[in-house]
């Protein structure tokens, strides 16, 4: 059975570990605390060969690089690359209304949650994503 790989992106130290504490007991979990970051990790995954089957990316974070922006940058990078099979992006957000604000910021992404989250919606998404 193949180790699955996941990318949790969030500024916020307690929601990052709330979440990567809930994904290890999937698979392997990289972290980052910005899109710049993330987008590094990305990169040297797709490099590695060993792609990412999940992101859960927040949409506000400080830096060069927010959430939206890291997940045009991913989804570029798969076109470039000949990825023909994206990964799954969950954005994670304090927005009210994730949908609306993703269509508005012309984002590809697959499902939304939104903070406050519990733990039951997050294992929600593990079993729609990952299995």
């Amino acid at each position: 059975m193949k180790i699955k790989r996941i990318l949790v992106v969030d500024d916020q130290d307690v929601a990052r570990k709330v979440i990567s504490s809930v994904m290890e007991k999937h698979g392997h979990v990289d972290t980052a605390a910005d899109g710049h970051e993330a987008l590094k990790h990305y990169v040297t995954a797709v490099e590695d060969g060993w792609l990412y089957d999940l992101v859960c990316m927040d949409i506000t974070m400080p830096g060069l690089l927010n959430g939206y922006q890291a997940v045009r940058c991913i989804r570029a990078h798969e076109e470039t690359s000949g990825i023909t099979k994206p990964v799954p992006v969950v954005m994670i957000s304090s927005h009210t209304d994730l949908p609306a604000f993703a269509k508005e910021m012309d984002m590809t992404v697959d499902d939304y949650i939104t903070k406050p989250f519990s733990q039951s919606r997050l294992e929600e998404v593990i079993q729609r994503f990952l299995y």
